[in-house]
């Protein structure tokens, strides 16, 4: 029965090793990543460890041909303990998060372009959109553009974030939480294009917000609905095997 139980838990994890694999093509292929940057992280089940993208500039590899032996496992203080490569220098976006978050999953650390430019502008992303009522009533922003190599900068960021499902790095990139990869992921693909409604919006008028009572209802397209995940997640990995 140990024997079962233990070839399950490899298993389990396997899967979960290909997912994120995918995540970052996927995030890729919608353009939420770029150049080579950033990552996205999974919390084994059951245990303070962190499935995490390995630091692939020391090898030359890219997103596109990343393989799941260069992801590497670290403990919730970043501190590496499995995998060939080492994770990534900003990994404290990850560790932070999942230390005040027993909830959260999985995280992404990305630098959308559009997102990160109402931060330059001074400008609040707020909730517009169809999906974008899980942003109410704001994406919050941490004030530093700095990069996230201490834990003490990851527990500031970790603080700015709360309980919202984002968070914005002035001049400099994102962190979205989900409750699973997939939930991860469709958070930073909604949140460049709640970025992208406001930007068009503002060449036309003054953006309105979506309406108190449209986002507390029981139709709304919240987080936790199973489609806000799986689509994005099924669209973009045809796209992936397309090689779009």
């Amino acid at each position: 029965m140990t024997e079962l139980i233990e070839t399950e838990q490899e298993q389990e994890v396997q899967v979960l090793r290909e997912k994120l694999i995918l995540a970052h093509k996927i995030l890729l292929a919608a353009g939420v990543l770029q150049q080579n940057l950033g990552h996205a992280s999974i919390r084994l089940p059951g245990e303070d460890r962190i499935l995490i993208m390995g630091h692939l500039h020391d090898v030359g590899k890219t997103f596109e041909n990343a393989r799941t032996d260069d992801l590497s496992i670290m403990d919730l203080d970043g501190n590496p303990i499995g995998g060939a490569l080492e994770p990534p220098g900003e990994r404290y976006n990850h560790s932070s998060i999942y230390k005040v978050r027993p909830e959260i999953n999985a995280v992404v650390h990305c630098h959308p372009i559009i997102s990160t430019a109402f931060t330059i502008a001074n400008r609040d992303i707020i909730p517009v959109g169809r999906f974008g009522g899980c942003f109410h009533p704001k994406v919050p922003v941490y004030p530093k553009s700095i990069q996230v190599e201490t834990q003490e900068i990851g527990d500031e960021i970790a603080e700015v974030l709360g309980d919202a499902p984002a968070v914005m790095l002035k001049h400099h990139g994102a962190a979205c939480v989900g409750k699973t990869i997939e939930q991860a992921v469709a958070v930073a693909i909604t949140l460049e294009d709640t970025a992208r409604f406001l930007q068009i919006a503002s060449t036309l008028g003054t953006p309105q917000p979506l309406p108190l009572d449209e986002i507390g209802s029981d139709k709304a397209l919240k987080l936790d609905r199973p489609s806000f995940s799986s689509n994005p997640w099924i669209y973009w990995a045809e796209q992936v095997e397309k090689g779009i």
